[in-house]
């Protein structure tokens, strides 16, 4: 068992304008695509995997092992990698997870173009990058729904929906490998249905957990300021997201609630959009992206041994393309938000309520956020701006859901607040 103790989080706050402030600069390099240009034209299979991570383990910043066995018997790898000069305990470490789910490849393909660049670039970048994060990364959570392209394991099990009793053996393993590693945060990617009624899957996004009384406050904050990161860069290099956000009484049967709310590590899951407009290296560069950013931001906050060289962000934000001149939209004089659903105060509601925000822009709106009893609840830049509140969660009685409009910087410039109580027969008093 491995006993170095693990780094502090500095204070959220320092050093949360070095990312985005840094884009000012020239770029010298895009390391997003050049990870991007190691994608193959077809998803890896299972042996593929073994095959390739085997290459890998002869680079001396690789350490390639199993983590455990399949249902029916096929090795689950681990993939380490480290700047050779540093050791355990002396960088932030970043947990994931690839391909819980069988059928979706994008989160696989992502890691082994991610692995194969870090495991053999030489930039200066990368190296620095290395200094200060160890990647441990498990490209195919569930070997067994892979070979079979099914979304559960050989048992029928829907791994991700096994973290509350953890009993599978691939479960179990990325949980013992989980706790080995102590790591600094989580990331588990998956992607979404083509076609699904549900408000949230109508694009990809970004889930993690909320700023809740009931949590740490240093862990809830770095998750939101983490997330929001994540957006602006996905938006910067052409991609649209929403972010939701779990509370404590969130169901803990998912890996990054699992390992977020049970084991206080800032999680994240990843959710790429499938479908007409989503080509494959679409889905592959939502995945990179997430996960270059959390691990830089991760460079930048974890108290660890560095060189004496300040860290540099590493993912330049892309130079805006010339385009010619179009007419401008005219925007409202300033921004307005009000609940078209529920349309009045103290509607009753037994399942779940059913939220539509309309909004007025101004030129200065950026995206809206959405609020139940003071807790954060979900992000979106992108209309229409809906989504449903399951009640279950909340006791009987009246709750108080707040939707505000944000410009660039974060700053509240519009809001609106609607009344609504719960009546569910199963519900608490």
């Amino acid at each position: 068992m491995i006993t170095s103790p693990r780094p502090s989080l500095r204070p959220v706050g320092v050093l949360a304008g070095l990312l985005l402030a840094s884009a000012l600069a020239p770029a010298q390099e895009n390391i997003v695509d050049q990870v991007l240009a190691r994608c193959g034209e077809r998803p890896y299979t299972y042996d593929e995997v073994l095959q390739t991570v085997k290459q890998f383990d002869r680079a001396d910043r690789v350490w390639v092992g199993s983590i455990g066995k399949s249902g029916e018997g096929r090795t689950i790898p681990l993939v380490a990698i480290h700047h050779p000069q540093t050791t355990f305990g002396q960088t932030a470490r970043l947990f994931i997870i690839a391909r819980q789910h069988g059928s979706e490849v994008a989160g696989t393909e992502a890691m082994m173009a991610l692995m194969a660049h870090l495991a053999q670039s030489n930039g200066p970048l990368d190296n620095e990058l290395l200094r200060r994060v160890t990647f441990a990364i498990v490209p195919i959570a569930n070997p067994d729904g892979a070979v079979a392209n099914d979304r559960h394991n050989a048992a029928g099990i829907d791994l991700n929906r096994d973290w509350a009793g953890i009993t599978q053996p691939e479960t179990r393993a990325i949980e013992w490998a989980f706790r080995a590693w102590r790591p600094n945060a989580f990331i588990d990617c998956h992607e979404l249905p083509a076609s699904s009624a549900k408000e949230a899957y109508q694009q990809s996004f970004l889930e993690t957990i909320a700023d809740d009384p009931a949590l740490d406050a240093n862990m809830t904050q770095l998750c939101g300021f983490l997330s929001d990161q994540v957006r602006r860069y996905q938006i910067a290099y052409g991609a649209r997201l929403n972010v939701y956000y779990d509370s404590h009484e969130s169901d803990r049967r998912l890996a990054h609630r699992h390992f977020g709310l049970d084991l206080a590590t800032p999680a994240f899951l990843f959710e790429s959009k499938t479908g007409p407009g989503y080509s494959l290296r679409d889905r592959i560069r939502f995945h990179v992206i997430g996960t270059l950013v959390i691990a830089n931001l991760l460079a930048q906050r974890v108290s660890v041994p560095a060189p004496a060289a300040p860290a540099r962000p590493l993912i330049p934000l892309p130079q805006a393309p010339t385009i010619p001149p179009v007419q401008r939209p005219q925007f409202a004089a300033k921004t307005d938000v009000r609940f078209a659903s529920p349309g009045r105060d103290r509607q009753s509601f037994g399942q779940e309520v059913p939220l539509l925000v309309e909004v007025r822009p101004s030129a200065e709106f950026a995206y809206i956020s959405l609020h139940v009893d003071g807790v954060m609840r979900a992000i979106t830049d992108s209309p229409p701006y809906e989504t449903t509140l399951a009640v279950d969660g909340y006791d009987n009685g009246t709750h108080t859901i707040v939707c505000r409009a944000h410009d660039d910087t974060g700053r509240v410039i519009a809001s609106a607040e609607r009344l609504v109580v719960v009546n569910n027969p199963v519900a608490g008093p």
